[in-house]
C-alpha cells in the first residue's frame, strides 16, 4: 500500500510540476514566443493493484490510472501535434505566417487553459485515492484480522466514508502546510 502512496504522492507533484509549465507556455503565448519543454508523466502500475484486496480501493486505482493514462497520451499527443505544427508555421511567409501563428496561439491558449481548469478534479482524485490508501492501511494495521488479510478481507474495522473524509481533510491540510514550507 506503501507503493502506491508514494506513486499518488509524487503524481500530485507531476501535476504541480505540469500545471507549472503550462502556466509559463500560457505566458509566453501572450507575447508570441515559442516554447518548449516536455510534460512529465505520471506513474501508473497496474500490475500492483493485484496485490490490494480492499475492493472498493482497487475500483479508484484502476480509475485513476485509467485517467492518468489518458492524460498522458493526451500530453504527448498534443505536444508532438504542436511541435510538427510549428515546423510547418515556421516555413511559411512572412505575412501569412503572423496571421496562422496567431490563430494557432490562440488554440493551444484554450487547450492549456482546459487542462488547467481540470487540474482541481485530478488533484481531488489523486487525494481521494491517497485518503482511501491511508484509512485501508491504519484498518489492517490496528486490527488482528489486519494480519491474517490473506484469510479475512474486510472483517474488522469497517472503513466508511466518514474515516475517508477526516482523510482527506487531514491530506489536504498536509499539503497545504507543505506548499507554504511550514
Amino acid at each position: 500500500m506503501k507503493k502506491f502512496e508514494k506513486m499518488s504522492i509524487l503524481n500530485l507533484q507531476f501535476l504541480s510540476d505540469n500545471l507549472e509549465f503550462i502556466q509559463e507556455w500560457l505566458n509566453f503565448l501572450k507575447t508570441g514566443q515559442s516554447y518548449s519543454f516536455h510534460f512529465g508523466h505520471y506513474i501508473i502500475n497496474y500490475e500492483e493493484v493485484s496485490k490490494l484486496s480492499n475492493i472498493d480501493l482497487i475500483n479508484k486505482v484502476m480509475y485513476l490510472n485509467y485517467k492518468l493514462e489518458r492524460i498522458n497520451f493526451d500530453f504527448d499527443n498534443f505536444y508532438k501535434g504542436h511541435q510538427e505544427n510549428v515546423l510547418k508555421i515556421n516555413s511559411m511567409e512572412k505575412e501569412q505566417k503572423l496571421v496562422v501563428s496567431s490563430e494557432y496561439n490562440k488554440i493551444v491558449s484554450q487547450w492549456l487553459e482546459k487542462m488547467e481548469n481540470d487540474r482541481t478534479f485530478l488533484e481531488n482524485e489523486l487525494i481521494d485515492v491517497i485518503a482511501n490508501i491511508r484509512v485501508v492501511a491504519n484498518a489492517k494495521s490496528q486490527s488482528f484480522f489486519g494480519y491474517l488479510n490473506f484469510l479475512f478481507i474486510h472483517v474488522y474495522p469497517r472503513i466508511t466514508q466518514e474515516k475517508i473524509e477526516i482523510a482527506i481533510k487531514n491530506l489536504k491540510k498536509e499539503i497545504a502546510e507543505k506548499t507554504r514550507g511550514i
